[in-house]
């Protein structure tokens, strides 16, 4: 059959111009309660603990089917480096909108999470991937929700696993305890949690399932962290940009948040439970000084032993250590700084200096030659000659 090109009429440019004008209109009045209904229509479960990068991970590919006075938009979620990119598809106008990360992370702040899942919207209908009843087709993103409202967990696609090994998990917390595990071991796994039957599953290769056998049962046989979530910081989170994250236990967290407010810094916090806190502060720079302060704390330890015998740590970033006469060493990393004191004969942290020592021809008048540590006063070796021989002298001819 001959294929034919159709001609627009005018009245439906007019009804595209229309349509373009529409869309427009939307987003330019309120273009943040346009993304906020987008995710709300989306049914993605975001909440504001969410670094950046999850977020950027539960978004992509994401696509969604809005109504607007009576046209229908298809919209798509392009999420890049610097910012979150919606765009119409399947249009010749093709209208792109662009948020900041910061921006996009406030909203989801403001969303209530029984919106995201319950919120009536019109007649806007999300049309989500047809899945198998055996949940075989696995194209959800990590933290998505599906149209059976199971949340998607894991580090690979479910397809990638050749050959699958299932845990059955009767308790969607405990589910979770163990992805955590997981990921920070650095274990590949998929899964699924169903909020609604309080379960999840875990599917993995065959090598690592003992793994998550004994992950489960350490789970099972501690109590879950008690739930905190107090707030600390000088400086509300939604009013920090360029927002950048470090994260600890509460312990570490609290003392790093003592030191930022003594430092002067601008900074937010969350404390979950005693095993989850979080600081945020704007920019990388700051980021990379504040996670050099929390290493400072991690290694309090090291530092209180070295101020004892009069020697300061100037610089957490550069780890530059002054001694009583204004001479500075730096380091690569605290165990380095530790080792170095540790070796007697370092001449940074244990400067020589020489003293005569009686030996058992002291009644002859003869003596050894003792290189002595100026920081503790404790005796290094004795001195030899060029030969290898130990160095002895008369207090006549002595001399250094």
């Amino acid at each position: 059959m001959e294929a034919t090109n159709k001609r627009l009429t005018s009245e439906d440019l007019d009804k595209l111009a229309k349509k373009h004008i529409t869309l427009n209109r939307q987003i330019n009045s309120s273009p943040n309660q346009f993304l906020s209904k987008m995710i709300k229509q989306a049914k993605i479960e975001l909440n504001a603990e969410m670094t950046v990068e999850e977020i950027k991970q539960i978004l992509t590919d994401i696509k969604v089917e809005i109504n607007y006075e009576g046209y229908t938009y298809n919209l798509a979620f392009e999420p890049n480096d610097d910012e979150l990119k919606i765009k119409e598809s399947g249009s010749a106008t093709g209208r792109e909108v662009y948020y900041h990360w910061e921006t996009v992370k406030d909203i989801v702040h403001n969303i209530k999470q029984e919106k995201v899942f319950h919120s009536p919207v019109g007649n806007e209908v999300h049309k989500a991937k047809e899945l198998k009843p055996k949940q075989e087709q696995t194209t959800v993103q990590k933290g998505q929700t599906t149209m059976n409202n199971n949340v998607i967990i894991g580090t690979i696609d479910y397809k990638a696993i050749k050959e699958k090994k299932y845990i059955n998990i009767n308790s969607a917390d405990e589910c979770k305890r163990v992805a955590d595990t997981l990921v920070e071991n650095g274990v590949p796994f998929s899964g699924r949690i169903q909020p609604n039957l309080q379960k999840g599953t875990i599917t993995v290769s065959p090598e690592n399932y003992k793994a998550v056998i004994d992950i489960l049962a350490k789970v099972k046989s501690t109590s879950p962290a008690e739930k905190k979530n107090t707030t600390i910081g000088n400086k509300p989170y939604k009013y920090i940009y360029d927002k950048k994250y470090i994260n600890s236990n509460e312990e570490e967290i609290r003392k790093l948040a003592d030191i930022l407010t003594r430092e002067g810094f601008e900074f937010s916090g969350n404390i979950y439970n005693a095993d989850k806190a979080a600081i945020t502060v704007s920019g990388a720079e700051n980021q990379k000084l504040a996670n050099a302060y929390l290493n400072y704390v991690r290694n309090t330890t090291v530092v209180n032993h070295i101020a004892d015998y009069g020697f300061t740590l100037v610089d957490v970033q550069t780890l530059t250590v002054k001694d009583k006469n204004e001479f500075t060493m730096s380091f690569e990393n605290y165990e380095q700084m530790e080792s170095a004191f540790n070796d007697i004969e370092n001449e940074f942290f244990h400067p020589t200096y020489y003293q005569l020592g009686l030996t058992s021809d002291a009644f002859n008048g003869v003596y050894a030659v003792f290189a002595m540590d100026s920081t503790t006063d404790e005796e290094k070796h004795i001195e030899k000659n060029t030969l290898g021989d130990f160095q002895f002298c008369s207090h006549d001819n002595f001399s250094l």
